[in-house]
């Protein structure tokens, strides 16, 4: 397994975008009675760029409101996730079908070493 080395300002912000993105497949999950009860999390770094998707199943197609108890205190998990992602200067795609998967990525920035002359 490899460690991805990024700044802690990335480091925060994808951990923020992993909680966000579970919380979400966990509550989907709990509402969920049929027996098809997963979640995949993938997190790679390809050139340069930080991919993470979020797959689970779910027992019909979302229209992305929240069904929390609350509502005003709640449903800005995937507001917060895209303001993330515009912040690196990356993507998201959200699809769904028989599961419910949120890709995305992120550019990581560059490190500017300041000590070399």
């Amino acid at each position: 397994m490899e460690t991805l080395q990024i700044n802690q300002d990335i480091e925060f912000d994808c951990c923020t975008i992993i909680s966000n993105l579970l919380d979400n497949s966990i509550d989907e999950l709990k509402r969920n009675h049929n027996n098809r009860q997963n979640i995949t999390l993938k997190i790679k770094d390809v050139n340069n760029n930080i991919i993470i998707s979020v797959v689970n199943d779910i027992k019909q197609h979302k229209n992305l409101v929240t069904e929390k108890m609350n509502p005003g205190e709640h449903g800005i998990g995937l507001t917060i996730v895209d303001t993330i992602v515009k912040k690196y200067n990356g993507e998201i795609v959200i699809e769904q079908d028989l599961q419910f998967k949120v890709s995305l990525f992120l550019r990581k920035p560059y490190e500017i070493d300041n000590e070399k002359t």
